[in-house]
């Protein structure tokens, strides 16, 4: 019935995106991450002329939704730095959404009255004690402030807008349910919201 459904609105049509990640750089120390602040490797902060460079070859390829990603990186990952970056990517694609660490309100409605409308955050685990655990440090500690900031971008105007457990970490069932009531919580005060669901797994890292 999904399936008929699905066809009957968009026919056979499968939307493809492509992630620009600008910063491996992170303050987190999560320890399912490879990219946890503990773990040694050589990092990367790419330019804005960089990214602009790796966008105009993903638009070669025909791609028209661009993801931007990064680490939780005080030094890139900023309001400034985006307000340089989106007005110009934006020329290139008609979609832009952002998988980044949780911004303010505020923030989140620059970042939508630039051309951005699709947000990314996934919650990792909902369950708080286990949460506490694998966030050892840094300011992906705050769950309350991680669970709220979809509803917070929403808010600002964005009408895109995707969540997800990490598979593996915890009971995928307690999770899925937990997924569902965060959805009805976003929708309760933005119905126009249209929900994303990801479903990532644990997958080998280096460290």
């Amino acid at each position: 019935t999904a399936s008929r459904i699905r066809k009957s609105h968009f026919g056979k049509v499968v939307r493809l995106y492509a992630p620009i990640y600008f910063s491996n750089y992170c303050v987190n120390n999560c320890v399912y991450c490879g990219f946890r602040h503990s773990n040694k490797f050589d990092r990367r902060r790419l330019t804005i002329d960089e990214i602009l460079a790796e966008a105009h070859v993903l638009k070669s390829w025909g791609m028209d939704s661009v993801l931007l990603i990064a680490g939780e990186d005080p030094k890139t990952v900023t309001a400034e730095f985006l307000s340089q970056v989106v007005p110009e990517i934006k020329k290139l694609f008609s979609y832009i959404s952002v998988e980044l660490h949780p911004q303010t309100e505020a923030d989140y409605r620059k970042l939508f009255e630039l051309g951005v409308h699709g947000l990314t955050l996934y919650q990792e685990t909902y369950d708080r004690e286990l949460y506490a655990k694998l966030h050892p440090s840094g300011p992906k500690r705050n769950y309350d402030g991680r669970v709220s900031a979809p509803e917070a971008a929403a808010r600002a105007g964005f009408y895109n807008i995707g969540i997800g457990a990490l598979l593996g970490l915890y009971n995928w069932r307690s999770e899925a349910i937990s997924m569902y009531a965060h959805t009805l919580a976003i929708r309760k005060q933005n119905w126009r919201v249209r929900n994303q669901f990801s479903f990532p797994r644990i997958t080998p890292m280096a460290g």
